[in-house]
């Protein structure tokens, strides 16, 4: 099983006691550390006798984790400067069988040898595996224990899993001070075949994507992902790390095409940019975009028992060198900028004036990105039938019942320009979408000046985008229920909606 290990020095035999952090000058490094998440088990067996041999586990960092991580990889951090060195970013795993009970003693807190694996996180990031052999489980096993013998063990039993981290790290004065996160949620292992397509139909997030060049001039491509979904992390573990990133990149006004393929990783350098590039003196003015997918080969799980690649949702496109709108107001830039970090902007939304009105089918088109923004899920294609239009994405926004047809429901209009009072019913039901428990509480909130204009179905949803300054209509009390909803108001709105998430009522 390959293994993405970068192991740090680890001298855990030295470390006898917990001994306080000290504070050296104005800097002291931090004491607490958030608990492991994402964790997956699996089981390793000898090659020759398929013999059980221990536990390998696959787990994320923590930001706090993370963050001392990043601080000692950098010299000019506070961490280093003040004289502070990193010794390790372990962990301890417990565990129990079946309905047992769970192992740990407070000796483990005195030695953290006990139980431990090198976890091999490494600056940049989010999981890596560590491997418990089974003469550390041998060691703790409580009175009349049966541990397994084979995988075959599993398919009567059940071992139960949590794991935490240890931190060690030195300072000047080479005085070691070791410190534990909390425990893991519990995960449990057993012989059960998963389903890889659902592990990663996953929207995945683009953070950055950069065209640098080399001292020689030679052109590549810095990537920054963000942390996959814990269920492609998943996938990758019990497939014995076979998921794998594919870029896309489209330069000026070419095609998309495939550039890289990467190991899941959460930053790469993409080589050979010369070829799409060319040689320049200065690239600042390359116009380019790109994005990503994870791609997954199905005989890397042998448990499915089907072949062939499948793939995870595209990511968010980030573009350099062209703009992510045009035509916009002064006042709306601000949540423009918000909207294409956000990846909601379409692509179809960056060809046209965003002062101008929205039609029907560009703001469904929006809605989708937004819901599989803020669920992580793809969206589905509905069964339903349009007689003017097939785009999978009104499909989609039909599924999810934010939109819906007109007249005798065989009808989309989908360049029928979208009323302010439809706008704020489409948002409503988007949200509804993404958080199925929301309420659409309006207690206290008053009357419009002219919600005489409104349709009947647009009143609750209108006056929720007030009480919750979604939006607040002209300033003055009016909604404008039949004016045209522009590009701009669409996507402002929906950021804010995004922005609001943790202020709305759930049941």
């Amino acid at each position: 099983m390959k293994r993405k290990l970068v192991t740090m020095v680890t001298i855990l035999a030295m470390i006898m006691t917990l001994i306080p952090a000290v504070s050296l000058g104005a800097y002291a490094p931090p004491t607490n550390f958030g608990a492991p998440k994402d964790i997956t088990p699996m089981v390793e067996e000898d090659a020759a006798t398929l013999k059980w041999t221990g536990f390998s586990f696959s787990a994320s960092a923590s930001d706090e984790i993370r963050s001392l991580l990043d601080a000692a990889a950098q010299e000019s951090s506070s961490f280093n400067q003040a004289g502070y060195s990193l010794t390790s970013a372990d962990v301890q795993v417990d565990y129990k069988i079946d309905n047992g009970n769970w192992h740990y003693t407070s000796e483990w807190d005195s030695n953290p040898e006990i139980m431990s694996g090198i976890l091999g996180l490494t600056s940049g990031k989010y999981s890596s595996y560590a491997l418990v052999y089974n003469n550390q489980f041998e060691a703790v096993a409580l009175a009349g224990e049966k541990l397994p013998a084979d995988k075959s063990y599993f398919n009567s039993h059940k071992m139960e899993f949590r794991i935490r981290f240890v931190v060690i790290y030195q300072d000047e004065g080479t005085v070691y001070h070791t410190y534990f996160s909390p425990w893991s949620t519990p995960v449990s292992y057993s012989n059960s075949a998963e389903n890889p397509v659902a592990l990663i139909n996953h929207v995945p997030v683009l953070k950055s994507a950069e065209l640098l060049k080399y001292n020689d001039g030679t052109p590549y491509l810095h990537i920054v992902t963000d942390k996959a979904h814990a269920d492609l992390q998943h996938l990758d573990s019990i497939s014995g790390d076979h998921v794998q990133t594919e870029l896309w990149l489209k330069v000026g006004t070419g095609e998309w095409k495939v550039c890289a393929t990467e190991n899941f990783v959460e930053q790469f350098d993409v080589m050979g940019a010369q070829a799409y590039f060319g040689s320049q003196e200065n690239y600042d003015a390359a116009v380019y975009q790109i994005k990503y997918r994870y791609v997954f080969a199905m005989e890397n799980y042998p448990p499915s028992g089907k072949a062939g690649n499948i793939y995870s949702p595209f990511s968010n496109v980030i573009s350099h060198g062209m703009p992510a709108y045009t035509g916009a107001s002064s006042w709306s830039v601000q949540y423009l900028d918000k909207a294409a970090v956000l990846g909601i902007i379409t692509e179809r939304l960056k060809t046209k004036k965003m002062s101008d009105p929205i039609t029907r089918e560009e703001f469904a088109e929006a809605a989708v990105l937004f819901y599989e923004l803020v669920t992580g899920e793809k969206a589905q294609l509905a069964n339903v039938t349009f007689k003017d239009t097939t785009n999978p994405e009104i499909i989609k926004a039909f599924g999810l019942k934010i939109t819906t047809g007109v007249g005798d429901g065989t009808r989309f209009e989908p360049n029928a320009f979208l009323q302010r009072q439809q706008m704020a019913a489409m948002i409503t039901r988007t949200l509804k979408a993404c958080y199925p428990d929301i309420v659409f509480n309006i207690t206290g909130q008053p009357d419009f000046k002219d919600q005489s204009k409104f349709g009947a179905y647009a009143i609750t949803p209108a006056k929720f985008m007030a009480k919750h300054a979604i939006t607040v209509g002209d300033g003055k009390g009016n909604f404008d229920p039949i004016g045209a909803c522009t590009r701009e108001q669409a996507m402002t709105f929906f950021v804010r909606a995004f922005e609001m998430k943790n202020n709305y009522e759930y049941k």
